[in-house]
């Protein structure tokens, strides 16, 4: 991964690229989706709660990458064993 990698405003980068590129395809996946929902009611989608929604995914996205990305600390400790 090229976030492990790099160090410094390079990895800040990496980390916010990353972040942005992923919180993109699973915000507007889910967005998408929502959309294609018919209901029985009209429903209006207002600019402000989707933009911070949309904030609020990068946000844990980044902090997901930043995780998986760091190389001494593991929040869950892997118990596979390769055979």
């Amino acid at each position: 991964m090229k976030v492990a990698r790099s160090e410094g405003i390079p990895r800040r980068l990496n980390l916010a690229a990353a972040a942005f590129t992923f919180a993109i395809a699973i915000w507007s996946m889910h967005f998408v989706g929502i959309l294609a929902l018919r209901l029985p009611f009209q429903l209006d989608y207002l600019v402000l709660p989707t933009l911070l929604s949309f904030l609020v995914c990068v946000f844990v996205v980044g902090l997901a990458v930043f995780i998986a990305s760091t190389r001494r600390s593991r929040v869950l400790p892997c118990r596979w064993q390769p055979s």
